[in-house]
């Protein structure tokens, strides 16, 4: 998790004494040891970072008693600083985690504008339970501290890694970093299986970034200020106002998708929405703030259609339907254009209606084999549309799609440069009009680590720079610009490390690489015992051998 110290909202605690009891607390199928902070569900061990165990374990400790969450902040970062999101993350966590109770409550109850409280019925249990003996090679699990790193340009506050054992990224500042020693060795049984561990990260970020003159399709990054401006679950499809004041993202709990409007540099949201019968994607703001748009798909239809709600919450109106993607705004606000595909035809149609959805007349339209692929985005003279198109015939699917530029005065059309890509997404113009940014793949790179980038087209040039190098992709509706040129993306990061266990008890599941990249593009067992894995290290892709336990890789 991270922040822009300059604006987002810090929480100072007093520092108070640790109030939960050491012990092994027992609720229904879990069981909770306080002092080594491990949760257990029928024996087997969950692997939850430690801090999310201990806010499991402060509300338990608590009885039924109600905790502000203030309270619950001070006993859980104790002498820390840290932000009112990570609560709420962890919460999320331990909600999802452990599910409901068999009358259906949850067994963390929260009390609008007082609190949190445990709500299971928990006992003490005396002694020390059978799981919880450890094996006298394996280290006892203890919470990591919280320190500050420096990543880039960005401050980071870490309270827990994913991988304990990944190497350092950068010196901590103001605190010294922890020092992991090396891994035990694991001695691995005949009847082994190896697994695959997927963490997904993602993060909202808005960045600054300067449109210097560059060459022609230059890959160097330009120079960027990202601030985070979420932490807490998975934030999908995002869009920020034209003022940069107010984002707008949705999260997915189980079938509910939730539509959240937070203001930058705040940790407080307000919810705008909540449905299971319908999406919520590629979101846009009108030029006034006024309204947020957002294209569903609604339960048992086949055809998107386009809502509209207002910014500050209200009823939800369906506007038309037949739209794929986002919506983009005319100058004044007035009128909308957007992407209709009839499949039956095989048709792509690029269609401008009034700010309501009525009044439709079509501006181009393209049969197969071209087909329109990016939505189309309107200038802020309001003289030109560009899109993305894509040449079907060409049987590679390698390289096919190509910015096109509308003239609205004339009808004219024209390629904006001769650059092909692999794909092109959304499309959002620059305030000043002399540039576009999209998320998108260059030719021959969908099968790399630059897939799903974000892009800076200079207009009318066309000449390409990529401005994210961190290795993420980004979803591909996620993307839009303030009227002083931050941008706001969400980057979907992956961490995935090899595990190995006996499939026969689960309980010596352990982890036997330590990248933040390995074995998700392949992994094999040889015939020697070793295993045979491709791992990522920044942009590039290796094929590397290590033993059974994790020793000797290359």
């Amino acid at each position: 998790m991270s922040l822009d110290l300059s604006s987002s909202f810090l929480h100072f605690k007093i520092p108070m004494s640790e109030s939960t009891k050491n012990g092994i607390y027992q609720f229904d199928q879990f069981k909770l040891d306080v002092e080594k902070l491990m949760l257990y569900r029928d024996e087997a061990a969950i692997s939850l970072p430690p801090k999310v165990v201990k806010t499991l374990a402060v509300l338990v400790g608590s009885g039924n008693a109600i905790l502000s969450k203030d309270d619950l902040i001070d006993r859980v970062w104790v002498d820390s600083v840290v932000e009112e999101s990570n609560l709420s993350q962890h919460l999320y966590l331990l909600r999802k985690t452990l599910g409901n109770k068999a009358d259906g409550n949850p067994y963390i109850e929260t009390l609008r504008r007082r609190g949190y409280r445990f709500t299971g019925d928990v006992r003490l249990v005396n002694g020390v339970s059978k799981q919880v003996t450890k094996k006298p090679s394996e280290p006892e699990p203890v919470p990591a501290p919280m320190s500050v790193e420096r990543e880039g340009n960005v401050l980071r506050v870490v309270d827990w890694n994913v991988a304990a054992e990944a190497p350092a990224k950068g010196p901590a500042l103001g605190e010294e970093k922890t020092v992991v020693g090396p891994r035990p060795a694991i001695r691995v049984r005949a009847a082994v299986g190896g697994a695959l561990v997927l963490v997904a990260v993602t993060a909202m970020i808005v960045f600054w970034y300067q449109t210097r003159p560059v060459a022609s399709v230059a890959n160097v990054q330009s120079e960027l200020t990202v601030s985070r401006l979420t932490n807490g679950a998975f934030p999908v499809d995002a869009a920020i106002s034209h003022d940069g004041d107010y984002f707008v993202y949705h999260e997915i709990d189980g079938e509910t998708s939730q539509l959240w409007l937070q203001q930058v540099g705040q940790s407080g949201r307000i919810e705008i929405g909540n449905t299971a019968d319908r999406t919520y994607a590629a979101k846009t703001f009108s030029p006034d703030g006024r309204f947020v748009y957002y294209v569903a798909l609604e339960k048992g239809t086949n055809e998107p259609s386009l809502y509209r709600v207002p910014t500050i919450g209200g009823p939800h109106s369906k506007l038309l339907t037949g739209i794929y993607g986002p919506v983009s705004f005319s100058p004044d606000g007035n009128e909308i254009v957007f992407l209709r595909f009839d499949k039956d035809m095989m048709r792509s149609s690029i269609i401008v209606a009034d700010k309501a959805g009525r009044q439709e007349r079509t501006v181009f339209q393209t049969a197969h084999p071209t087909r329109v692929v990016g939505p189309p985005s309107w200038s802020p003279d309001g003289k030109l549309i560009v899109y993305a198109e894509s040449d079907l015939s060409n049987s590679t699917l390698t390289g096919t799609v190509s910015f096109r530029v509308i003239t609205l005065a004339d009808g004219s059309l024209h390629p904006l440069s001769e650059e092909k890509w692999d794909t092109i997404h959304r499309i959002v113009w620059t305030s000043d009009g002399k540039g576009l940014l999209t998320i998108a793949t260059r030719a021959a790179e969908g099968r790399s680590p630059r897939r799903d980038q974000v892009y800076y087209i200079r207009y009318p040039d066309g000449v390409s720079r990529r401005l994210t190098n961190e290795g993420n992709r980004h979803y591909v509706w996620s993307l839009g610009v303030t009227k002083d040129d931050k941008v706001i993306a969400i980057p979907f990061s992956r961490s995935s490390q090899i595990w190995s266990v006996d499939v026969k008890d689960t309980s010596t599941a352990a982890q036997i690489s330590t990248g933040i990249a390995d074995g998700r593009a392949g992994l094999a067992p040889l015939p020697d015992g070793r295993v045979s894995y491709i791992a990522r290290t920044g942009e590039e892709l290796n094929i590397w051998i290590m033993n059974s336990d994790g020793s000797g890789a290359k």
